[in-house]
């Protein structure tokens, strides 16, 4: 018995998704590039689509920090340059 709950717990541990961070992404991002033999922004998209809202809720901030580190002003204006290619989106 104490086999089958060891058993159990085991399985249960493995079917748990850990939280997606900025490094787990790029090295989906990589891997998939690899194996798809596309480019590795071709590959970020192709991921990005697939995001849940949380995921992606979660992501934007890591991948934001490691694109602009702590200069608020460049990501302020890579904001509005994003905001412009969309017109018709509301800033939330």
């Amino acid at each position: 018995m104490l086999r089958t709950v060891k058993h159990r717990i085991a399985s249960l541990e493995r079917s748990i998704r850990p939280p997606l961070t900025a490094e787990i992404f790029l090295l989906q991002a990589h891997e998939y590039a690899r194996r798809a033999g596309t480019t590795f922004d071709s590959a970020c998209e192709a991921l990005i689509v697939k995001l849940s809202d949380p995921d992606l809720q979660r992501l934007a901030p890591l991948m934001e920090a490691l694109a602009f580190g702590g200069d608020g002003a460049a990501l302020a204006a890579a904001k509005r340059e994003a905001l412009m290619d969309f017109p018709h989106s509301v800033e939330a």
